[in-house]
C-alpha cells in the first residue's frame, strides 16, 4: 500500500537568498560557494526563534546538494534548536543532500546530553568542507619481481 502523506517543497525567491535574518537574539546569514552554502548563526537559539532558522536553513538547503551549518557562535541552544535541526535533516535526506554541522560548545552539550550526537558534526569548517563520501586514495604496492 502507498503511503500517504505531505512534504514541504521550497522554490526559494532569488531575492532573498543570501540575505542575513534575525529573530530576537539571533543572527544567520548565508553564503554560497562553489556549490555549497554555508549557513552561519550567532546568538541565541530558543523556542521563539528555532521554527525561523529551520525554515531559512532549509530554503538555503534547497538550492545545493552540500549544506554546510555553522553553530559555532551560538551561545545558547534550546531543545527547540534540536527539534530544528530534525526538520531540517528529515527535509535533507528526502533530497539526499550531504550537510554537515559545526556547533558551538553549547550546541554539542545539548547534543550529547540529548543523545543526538548521531548528526554529522565536525570541528573545523575545512574538515566539513571534505565530501562526506570521499573515497580513499588508492595505494599500489610495486610487483615483487619473480
Amino acid at each position: 500500500m502507498t503511503e500517504v502523506g505531505t512534504s514541504r517543497r521550497y522554490r526559494p525567491n532569488p531575492t532573498g537568498i543570501c540575505q542575513p535574518e534575525r529573530w530576537g537574539l539571533a543572527y544567520a546569514r548565508a553564503t554560497l560557494t562553489f556549490e555549497t552554502i554555508i549557513v552561519t548563526v550567532n546568538g541565541e537559539i530558543d523556542a521563539h526563534n528555532a521554527a525561523h532558522l529551520a525554515r531559512y536553513i532549509e530554503r538555503h538547503g534547497a538550492l545545493v546538494r552540500r549544506l554546510l551549518i555553522d553553530l559555532r557562535e551560538v551561545t545558547f541552544f534550546a531543545t527547540a534548536g534540536l527539534a530544528a535541526l530534525r526538520r531540517v535533516e528529515n527535509e535533507l535526506a528526502l533530497r539526499e543532500a550531504d550537510w554537515r554541522l559545526l556547533p558551538s560548545p553549547a550546541v554539542r552539550k545539548l547534543l550529547r546530553i540529548c543523545g543526538a550526537e548521531d548528526l554529522p558534526q565536525m570541528e573545523t569548517l575545512e574538515a566539513a568542507r571534505r565530501p562526506a563520501t570521499a573515497t580513499p586514495l588508492l595505494v599500489v604496492a610495486p610487483l615483487a619481481a619473480t
